[in-house]
């Protein structure tokens, strides 16, 4: 199971630049990795040890935030992707992706 942290905290007032670093290091406190700014993800080996993260989540909410939990199961995390960046094509590229040459043994 894959637990997915949605936050939408105004960093415009100050209680909210606070509510939003407390919330953060509580999640990274509980295990949680930083995907994106506002993402954040943790595994979990199984439903009741989710549910049990859950609640420490809801726990933690503070002041007027949006806060949105999803938890997914394998199967399902597996056709997600995530893409940090992108690389520009180099001319050595056609010939790193080239596929390989069958290798004959007889």
């Amino acid at each position: 199971m894959w637990i997915y942290v949605f936050m939408n905290i105004s960093n415009r007032t100050s209680t909210g630049k606070e509510c939003k670093k407390n919330f953060s290091r509580q999640l990274e406190k509980d295990g949680f990795n930083k995907l994106y700014s506002n993402l954040y993800i943790r595994y979990c080996y199984s439903m009741a040890n989710a549910l049990v993260h859950k609640k420490r989540i809801m726990e933690a909410i503070c002041g007027k935030c949006q806060i949105s939990v999803v938890v997914v199961d394998d199967k399902h995390n597996e056709a997600s992707y995530h893409y940090f960046g992108r690389k520009q094509k180099r001319k050595n590229d056609e010939i790193l992706l080239k596929k390989p040459d069958l290798i004959d043994f007889f």
